[in-house]
């Protein structure tokens, strides 16, 4: 583009030149004048296109510009998007870590229980047993008891009787003993 510029220039400077001359034969005057008129309407013309994509190369950097911003913005926020999703992973598998403690902590509490359950189940079948075989030794003892107390009875209605007839023995002695001793 420069040297077309250039180009240009020069012609403009040699129509100059000529004109100022004065110069040569009205034909060749015409001519060059001619030359120079279309060289001008050219040079205005590359001017006027030089100015059109100067315009137009300034509108494209500016576009360029805001589109290297955007990219710039865009960049930042999907960093930050990045970021963010690194955080969310961390923190997702930090959550996980601890699910998966919460549930081993839970299958461990289940079969504590489960454990404890079988634990107070036996205790509940002993306790249960030796209730029943309390209560058969407290049923055997109490028959014993009441067989031993029906003996005792009996044992002690005929001491009653005997000691009655002893009683009744010594009651007839002492009226005996006290008629012989009024009739003495």
């Amino acid at each position: 583009m420069p040297a077309m510029l250039q180009a240009l220039a020069e012609a403009a400077r040699r129509a100059d030149a000529f004109a100022a001359w004065g110069g040569g034969t009205s034909e060749a005057a015409a001519v060059e004048a001619a030359a120079a008129s279309w060289e001008g309407v050219q040079l205005k013309l590359c001017l006027a296109a030089h100015e059109s994509l100067k315009r137009q190369l300034a509108r494209e950097r500016a576009e360029t510009a805001v589109l290297r911003e955007d990219a710039r913005r865009s960049d930042r926020a999907a960093d930050e998007a990045l970021a963010m999703l690194q955080q969310v992973r961390t923190e997702e598998a930090e959550l996980c870590a601890r699910l998966a403690a919460a549930e081993s902590q839970i299958h461990r509490s289940a079969s504590m229980l489960r454990a404890q359950d079988e634990r107070l189940t036996d205790a509940r079948r002993s306790s249960a047993a030796a209730a029943a075989h309390a209560a058969r030794a407290m049923s055997e003892l109490e028959a014993s008891a009441v067989r031993a107390l029906g003996g005792a009875e009996a044992r002690a209605a005929t001491y009653l009787a005997r000691l009655g007839r002893m009683q009744a023995r010594v009651n007839a002695a002492v009226r005996a003993g006290r008629e012989r001793g009024e009739g003495a």
